[in-house]
């Protein structure tokens, strides 16, 4: 669901809200999910996640693992932006075939006051003829208001730009 709208999942109802706003996992069933995707011909992706929940304050922690494999064309453009692949000054002539991005995240949430509040580390990486990793968080809040929720989540703070992200590279 969270794919299909853009990523924008920040009041979601399940445990894959931890990528998107950790303050959702308060009051979150222990469960292991796994979603196995196939995107056409040339992409596919698995997703892991787990949720705990235990102690005061609704104290909750989860982790999950997102990677999806993908494949362009000789001298086709990936399905991303040039500029978020770090692509080379020449791109006329870019070529590759195989690509892997990968994501696993580690969060923890609790309610104070009944406000759910959350914070998430990340690591991300691609791999394409180049290979770029970054450390990323994510912090939100939520509170359920007159039957529905009121959400906010502050997403991949970190390294924004292409300079910043080639700096961060490990």
């Amino acid at each position: 669901r969270a794919t299909a709208l853009g990523g924008a999942w920040v009041v979601g109802r399940d445990q894959y809200v931890l990528f998107t706003n950790p303050a959702q996992l308060v009051n979150m069933r222990t469960e292991f999910g796994v979603t196995l995707t196939r995107f056409g011909a040339d992409a596919s992706g698995a997703t892991m996640t787990s949720v705990y929940a235990a102690g005061p304050l609704s104290l909750t922690f989860g982790w999950g693992l997102q990677r999806i494999s993908f494949a362009t064309p000789g001298g086709a453009l990936p399905p991303f932006g040039v500029d978020a692949l770090v692509a080379p000054a020449d791109t006329a002539h870019w070529r590759y075939a195989d690509a892997e991005s990968t994501l696993v995240t580690t969060a923890a949430a609790v309610q104070y006051k009944n406000t759910k509040i959350g914070a998430a580390l990340k690591y991300a990486a691609d791999r394409t003829d180049t290979n770029r990793r970054v450390w990323l968080v994510d912090v939100g809040a939520a509170r359920n208001l007159f039957g529905g929720v009121a959400a906010l989540s502050l997403q991949n703070l970190g390294p924004k730009t292409v300079a910043d992200l080639a700096a961060a590279t490990v």
